[in-house]
C-alpha cells in the first residue's frame, strides 16, 4: 500500500510540475495609433 501512494505521489506531482513548468509564448503586436495586443503568431511588417 505504502508503494502504490508513493508512486501515484510522484505521478501526480510530476504532472503538477509540468503543467507549471511549459513555458507561455506570445508576441506583441502594435499598429500605428499606438494600441497593443497579444497574438499567437509573428507578424513581419513590410519595409
Amino acid at each position: 500500500m505504502k508503494i502504490r501512494t508513493a508512486l501515484l505521489g510522484a505521478i501526480s506531482g510530476a504532472g503538477a510540475l509540468m503543467a507549471l513548468v511549459s513555458p507561455a509564448s506570445a508576441y506583441i503586436a502594435c499598429n500605428r495609433q499606438g494600441d497593443f495586443w497579444h497574438t499567437e503568431f509573428r507578424y513581419i511588417r513590410p519595409v
